[in-house]
């Protein structure tokens, strides 16, 4: 198992996403990771900072990906850093990114693995999987590249700009 940090760098969304899900069209994701071809991997934290609005604080969702992206550039493609130093540098086999896909968005499934806010005050929302990985989130590789991926997008609310970093371990 390799274990990857994920850092989506400050963003603010052009654009919210239904927090129902379903989505075909105009999403524009904070962040967006997909397996590498057959191969799977495990979501173990969720570290995001930011701040909401008195008026209007930020809610974000987590959603899976359910249909295949257009191949074409992310807005800002980012790229997974491995935790560990082995003597040879080991890369990630799937993709990530933040904003939107050139042309054809991933469909979002119709409701959010998770939802958390971040209020006006600013704050730090982290989530980790249990020691014993029996809550982690579960990502199996497929035999297309960009399909059955996770999203993290702005569902409600307002804010100045929101930092992520998504801990992964391929298997």
């Amino acid at each position: 198992m390799l274990i990857y940090n994920t850092r989506f760098p400050t963003f603010t969304s052009a654009s919210l996403v239904s927090a129902t899900g379903g989505v075909t069209t105009g999403s524009v994701y904070t962040g967006i990771i997909f397996p590498g071809t057959n191969r799977s991997w495990l979501l173990l934290e969720i570290d995001v900072e930011g701040q909401g609005t008195t008026s209007a604080n930020a809610e974000f969702s987590l959603f899976r990906t359910v249909t295949t992206a257009a191949s074409g550039a992310l807005t800002t493609v980012v790229t997974a850093q491995p935790v560990d130093s082995p003597v040879t540098a080991t890369a990630f086999s799937g993709s990530a990114g933040q904003g939107a896909f050139a042309t054809t968005q991933a469909t979002l499934a119709t409701a959010p693995l998770m939802s958390f806010g971040l209020n006006a005050n600013g704050q730090r929302y982290f989530w980790r999987a249990n020691p014993n990985l029996n809550n982690a989130i579960v990502v199996p590789g497929t035999a297309t590249a960009l399909l059955g991926g996770l999203a993290l997008v702005q569902t409600a609310g307002t804010l100045s700009a929101v930092t992520a970093r998504l801990q992964i371990a391929e298997l």
